[in-house]
């Protein structure tokens, strides 16, 4: 079974641009089952009109069980319906949730080290007023910490004034989203709260959320309240949703008594995919960099979404629980690659570098592998994360970040040999070079990096046959190569890859490739492992006339004998920057 990483790889090899594949209308010749892993509800089912060897069917509709919290069968049915808006009622069952949690999982109940600064949602009768205050730095008490879509730099703060300690603040004169905040800090029962732009003492220039600081707020808070739906501090937190279509239906309750249970439809892609619900692709605050940082390191977060309201923990203290689950492996590399599929997607905004809003979770990564960074890489699997491939990519216009680096593209780096094992590898690293913007910030920014390697360089000219499919993707071969008609697909990181588009561009482009390493199936019989052999390689080109310094153009993978690379006169050294 292929894993879904692969999945996306092959679709963006195999169908360019990863399109989907569509599915012939249902025939509506029906089956029901239960939802899948435990969920409270049921699937319809229903076989392809174009279903012609018989056998297949396919779910075209998911439903789940609903009870308001009076119910009488509230007890075992977790499905609640979804309110136009939240309210304190609502905001109970979130109290719930974190009860639950703080039962089960210890590591919820950690109260880390507190921002020295917070804002004391208690400190006035009516309520009209909050206090910003100094705590000691022994002081250990919960506080919730807000994240919200936002820029690295936070000059633009409330009525950009730097807050005084034990200065009182009228609440009406907040933002909407801070406001929200606010009440359900209170409705949580908890004294404190954190919010950057109004809790983080002194200039502008120091208010850097890659710093050590901002990390720590959120790895420590007792619970973040993400502004999960929210494009702006004007939408506030508390969205309103939309309200769904509910049916009563009768439900045999244990003792055979029977109850009115409600159906509501879920979407079908969520439910079947549950990942997706965690994605959450669509909402406002995935689209940003500096978030990612805030959920991965909150150890409990509640997401205010524009369609419900999500809790979200994690199980281990690291903070990767669903990277964990997500990645191949259970190491630390996979969990990097799970990470950067999810992070790499995401825009940064001006002023602010991708490497920069990942820092605090790269320090969290490098105290459990003890491993060098490298603009991006983890030095140990540098040779594999370089083979990252490009899905629907463009440049991020950084600038200083090197072409070999999943931070030069907006997009998905999607990284790992995919359920393969390394056989060999032709490139071998002999030097790594990395000039940061801020030598005190060592995971962050860079103003240039490079590798020096030792790698065979075949030298390779296009096929002048557009590829088949209305894409017309365009293909490569060895140069020196005339009888090679199939050849490689030309899988450039943001040069578009149809023929009638850049055929011209490549044409004229010295192109070589790079073999960095050859891959083997991971769960071969012994005396087979040799047969199908993938050869993972870049597509490099010179950046000046003299060609000792190659840049990154590309990705892509093919047959281990279409390129005949071990010739010793191909292996040379050069420098990747």
């Amino acid at each position: 079974m292929r894993t879904w990483r692969a999945e996306a790889l092959l679709a963006e090899l195999e169908t360019p641009k990863g399109k989907q594949l569509e599915c012939s209308p249902p025939d509506f010749d029906t089956w029901v089952s239960q939802r899948p892993d435990g969920g409270q509800g049921f699937w319809v089912w229903s076989a392809p009109t174009s279903n012609t060897s018989g056998g297949e069917i396919l779910p075209v509709a998911a439903f789940a069980f609903i009870v308001t919290e009076d119910h009488p069968l509230s007890a075992s049915i977790r499905g609640r319906p979804v309110v136009p808006n939240i309210d304190t009622h609502q905001l109970d069952l979130l109290l719930q949730w974190d009860a639950e949690c703080e039962q089960h999982h210890q590591w919820c109940q950690n109260n880390g080290p507190m921002p020295r600064r917070l804002i004391d949602v208690q400190s006035s009768n009516s309520g009209r007023h909050v206090k910003i205050v100094d705590l000691d730095a022994e002081a250990r008490h919960r506080y919730l910490a807000l994240s919200y879509a936002t820029n690295a730099a936070l000059v633009d703060r409330w009525e950009n004034k730097i807050l005084a300690a034990d200065e009182h603040v009228d609440v009406r004169a907040l933002p909407k989203l801070f406001q929200d905040a606010i009440f359900v800090t209170r409705a949580l029962r908890v004294q404190y709260l954190w919010i950057d732009s109004l809790c983080f003492p002194g200039t502008a220039a120091e208010l850097t959320r890659d710093s050590e600081q901002f990390g720590s707020v959120y790895e420590n808070a007792h619970l973040t309240l993400s502004a999960t739906g929210s494009k702006t501090t004007a939408d506030g937190l508390l969205l309103p949703r939309p309200a769904r279509s509910l049916a009563q239906v009768p439900y045999a309750a244990p003792g055979n008594s029977a109850e009115q249970v409600s159906v509501c439809t879920l979407p079908l892609a969520r439910d079947a995919i549950r990942e997706y619900y965690i994605d959450m692709a669509k909402q406002p605050i995935t689209s940003g960099v500096w978030s990612f940082q805030d959920r991965v390191l909150s150890r409990k977060t509640v997401h205010f979404a524009s369609d419900q309201m999500y809790f979200e923990f994690d199980a281990l203290p690291d903070g990767t629980e669903y990277y964990r689950k997500r990645a191949e492996e259970d190491t630390p590399s996979s969990r990097w690659f799970a990470i950067l599929w999810d992070y790499g997607k995401r825009q940064s905004g001006s002023g602010s570098g991708k490497l920069a809003a990942l820092a605090n979770v790269a320090a969290l990564y490098q105290r459990m592998n003890k491993d060098e960074y490298i603009a991006g890489h983890w030095k140990q699997s540098l040779l594999e994360s370089l083979c990252w491939q490009s899905l629907s990519c463009r440049p991020s216009g950084e600038r200083g970040v090197p072409s070999w680096s999943w931070a030069s593209v907006d997009g998905i780096p999607a990284m790992g040999f995919t359920s393969s094992v390394a056989h060999s590898f032709p490139a071998t690293i002999l030097d790594t070079r990395v000039t940061l913007v801020d030598d005190a910030k060592p995971l962050g920014d860079v103003l240039a990096a490079e590798i020096s390697l030792e790698a065979p360089l075949v030298r390779l000219k296009l096929i002048e046959t557009p590829g088949v499919g209305e894409d017309d993707h365009m293909f490569l071969r060895a140069a020196d190569d005339e009888n090679d008609e199939r050849g490689m697909y030309a899988g450039f990181d943001s040069i578009d890859r149809r023929f009638s588009q850049s055929a011209h561009v490549v044409r004229n482009m010295p192109l070589f490739a790079m073999p960095v390493a050859c891959t083997r199936r991971e769960n071969c019989e012994a005396g087979s492992c040799h047969v199908g052999m993938t050869l993972r390689i870049l597509l490099v080109t010179p950046v000046d006339d003299v060609g000792n310094r190659m840049k990154r153009v590309g990705y892509t993978v093919s047959a281990s004998e279409r390129l005949e690379y071990e010739k010793s006169d191909l292996r040379r050294p050069f420098v990747l920057v």
